[in-house]
């Protein structure tokens, strides 16, 4: 992690629209610009997705076989006693295990 932004507020920093130096004034003044003049709904998504991926940096492994195979075990296992105690139907169709990264790129859609 960069020692720089992880100390900042919002995810200011290298990577979210600045120069990433918290002395530089002018870079600090474009991200602050950036997010106020935002006049497209309530959320600015376009915004949001950059400063998680700016949070996330490039620290981002891979799923391990062994990591894919217990997430495996522990959703069969919660669809085994789901089965068990309720009426409704299962609706597991597929287990996927996700890097921080695939999983902000696949779920920021459905937010």
């Amino acid at each position: 992690m960069n020692p720089v932004s992880s100390n900042l507020p919002f995810g200011f920093g290298p990577g979210s629209g600045g120069s990433g130096d918290p002395n530089d004034p002018l870079g600090l003044f474009a991200q602050l610009q950036q997010m106020l003049s935002w006049s497209g709904g309530p959320v600015n998504w376009n915004l949001a997705r950059q400063l998680a991926g700016t949070t996330l940096g490039s620290a981002s492994r891979e799923v391990s076989a062994a990591e894919r195979a217990a997430v495996a075990d522990a959703v069969r296992l919660a669809d085994h006693w789901l089965d068990e105690v309720t009426e409704l139907p299962s609706g597991v169709r597929g287990v996927e295990s996700w890097t921080r990264r695939e999983w902000l790129e696949k779920t920021l859609p459905n937010w």
